[in-house]
């Protein structure tokens, strides 16, 4: 079982990392474009807001994501965390 968990990990942090490319360049390009529209300050308290919301996002859904493992653990006996 553990042989097949692994090259579909790994398919599945490709696919991320694909994606994170993907998004990062299409960040650039709409940064490029508010650039020639926009006053620095404006883009740069846009780019700050945009920041803190999405580590607030990545905050909540980890937390979210913790409760479940240790309920999940709970339930198990602990055998979640053996099986790490």
């Amino acid at each position: 079982m553990r042989r097949a968990q692994k090259p579909l990990q790994n398919e599945r942090i490709r696919q991320v990392h694909f994606t994170f490319d993907v998004l990062k360049q299409e960040d650039l390009k709409l940064h490029q474009k508010l650039a020639m529209k926009l006053p620095e300050e404006t883009i740069q308290k846009m780019t700050d807001f945009v920041q803190h919301a999405g580590l607030t996002q990545h905050t909540e859904s980890k937390d979210q994501k913790i409760k479940k493992f240790i309920s999940l653990s709970s339930h198990t006996g602990g055998a979640v965390v053996r099986t790490l």
